[in-house]
């Protein structure tokens, strides 16, 4: 009996996977005239770490009315935390099943982009053709972002090729409470500079004594006090980065990599020291502003310092442009937006060393999203791509999720009217940590800045600990440049050389991009001999106590 329910069975199976056979092999395929009603749509995937819920509503907008001007389209947005995105990322590249559409702006190397992502200069060359009617009609599209997108978010020099299209700028702000400034002020005016604001400092403390409520001038976290903290330091450092000894082109350098480049040859160089008084006066600025904000805010997140503001026990949170959407949707009182409130150059030995107000011109566009090589239907995310960073699409966007555009013409939406970016100025000089996260320097720095703004720490103990380990630090962030501009130069020589004897050498674009990867590969190759230079004279030296790792 179990023998022929055995062959029954055995039967059915081959049957079935017969019938699946024939059908595979008979049925039409949609290139040999299947319905067009029975298609599967294309599917373009959009991943991207900017999970506040107003510009996930917003790009969720923009997705339907995409959709609806291409029926044959399906676009599926990705949200991914930001703790989990590089991990997120790379596996999902090396797995094969990378989304089509990532951003690209989050401390990915350029080995990383060179091999996952596709160079996009092909398309930003060409008009977008969703800014008819608009006053971009018939640009190029690299033409109509805020800098033609030569910022390194989006063109990355040693790969001389665009990777990403950015959507928004960022600027840092303070928000501040209305309610409770009037409350202890008597009026809503908010403080223009810093010997202001340390006035009202005192004010605030002397309310909580009379009150016996506690009341602190800022909330902190270590997402958010980090950029007062550079900017406080930075202002200091404005005329120092522009001693001939320290810069010796003596030109403005407002770009992250020239100004962090700059600084460490002038600091092997000897040109500048942590005990210079600027630095010194910066780091002392840092430690005050420290002792009026949340104690242990190093250890605080993001969500911490936000909570704090919003229960009305901090008349004050510095944050930047991409946090305003929160805060308008989670505080419950009015509030104003105001700049970073700085040393003006009649303040005493502290605007002896500034030059005079920040400008925002050194805030380059980011949230830059770029293709992925391993995706099916390139050309439709490229038009997705051009259709979010449209003039009027990028307007909507904006003011339904109250962020600031990369876009040209797009104001910022009256609710962060504040935010605007400020065209007039000058720019920082270098910060503490002198390099965007991941350097060697930063993180010394951040591991020893405890030292300075606890309420035991001091300037002088962070001084001392930082000059132990800084030489070391920054001689093997050198070193990396090198190895990576060595390792570039090697490729685009072979790419010189193949675009020079190759059939479009007298083509004017080819000759323009070969042009240009000539002069930036000159310009690489003077900087990473300097850096060679410095550090070698360097380690003639590293035997000082100073240049000795602890």
């Amino acid at each position: 009996m179990n023998d022929w329910r055995n062959r029954i069975g055995l039967f059915l199976v081959a049957a079935s996977f017969a019938a699946s056979v024939i059908w595979i092999l008979v049925r039409p395929s949609p290139g040999d005239g299947a319905p067009t009603d029975r298609q599967e749509p294309v599917v373009i995937r959009f991943a991207h770490v900017t999970i506040h819920p107003g510009i996930i509503r917003a790009y969720d907008d923009a997705i339907r009315d995409y959709e609806k001007l291409n029926p044959g389209v399906r676009v599926v947005q990705m949200p991914v935390p930001i703790r989990m995105w590089s991990a997120w990322l790379r596996t999902q590249m090396v797995g094969g099943n990378a989304p089509d559409l990532a951003d690209m702006d989050r401390g990915q190397p350029d080995e990383f982009l060179a091999r996952y992502f596709l160079p996009l200069d092909e398309w930003v060359e060409q008009p977008n053709p969703y800014n008819v009617g608009t006053e971009l009609e018939g640009r190029r599209w690299r033409e109509t972002f805020i800098n033609d997108l030569r910022s390194g978010r989006a063109y990355r020099v040693n790969l001389q090729q665009v990777y990403g299209i950015p959507f928004t700028i960022q600027t840092v702000r303070l928000f501040a409470n209305a309610n409770l400034l009037r409350e202890i002020t008597g009026s809503t005016k908010v403080p223009e500079n810093y010997a202001e604001l340390i006035a009202l400092c005192h004010e605030i403390e002397a309310y909580s004594e009379r009150t016996g409520r506690t009341i602190l001038p800022f909330a902190g976290s270590v997402n958010h006090t980090h950029h007062y903290l550079n900017r406080l330091f930075g202002s200091q450092t404005q005329r120092l980065m522009n001693e001939p000894a320290v810069n010796v082109h003596r030109s403005f350098v407002p770009i992250v990599p020239e100004v962090y480049m700059t600084a460490y040859l002038a600091y092997l160089r000897g040109s500048w020291s942590w005990r210079d008084p600027a630095v010194a006066s910066g780091l002392t600025m840092m430690r005050e502003i420290a002792g009026y904000t949340t104690t242990g805010f190093l250890q605080l997140q993001r969500d911490d310092s936000l909570f704090q503001f919003a229960q009305g026990r901090a008349l004050f949170l510095p944050t930047g442009s991409w946090d305003a959407d929160t805060i308008l949707a989670g505080v419950p009182f009015p509030m104003a937006i105001l700049p970073v409130p700085l040393p003006t150059t009649d303040d005493g030995v502290r605007g002896s060393l500034t030059l005079g107000p920040i400008s925002d011109l050194s805030e380059t566009p980011g949230n830059a999203v770029g293709v992925a090589r391993s995706s099916r239907h390139p050309e439709i995310a490229v038009d997705f791509l051009r259709y979010l960073t449209s003039q009027p699409v990028s307007r909507r966007v904006m003011q339904d999720s109250n962020r600031l555009s990369s876009i040209l013409g797009v104001a910022p939406p009256e609710s962060i009217a504040g935010f605007a970016p400020r065209l007039h100025g000058f720019p920082l000089g270098f910060h503490p940590g002198l390099t965007p996260e991941g350097s060697e320097a930063e993180r010394v720095y951040r591991s020893l800045l405890h030292r300075l703004v606890s309420r035991g720490g001091s300037v002088e103990d962070f001084t001392d600990a930082i000059e132990r380990v800084f030489p070391a630090a920054i001689m093997a962030d050198l070193r990396r440049f090198n190895a990576t501009a060595r390792e570039t130069s090697r490729v685009d020589d072979a790419l010189l050389v193949a675009g020079w004897v190759g059939p479009e050498a007298k083509e004017a674009t080819t000759s323009r991009r070969l042009d240009l990867m000539l002069e930036t590969q000159t310009l690489r190759e003077l900087a990473a001999a300097q850096a060679e230079w410095a550090t070698a004279n360097a380690q003639l030296s590293s035997q000082t106590p100073a240049a000795k790792a602890p």
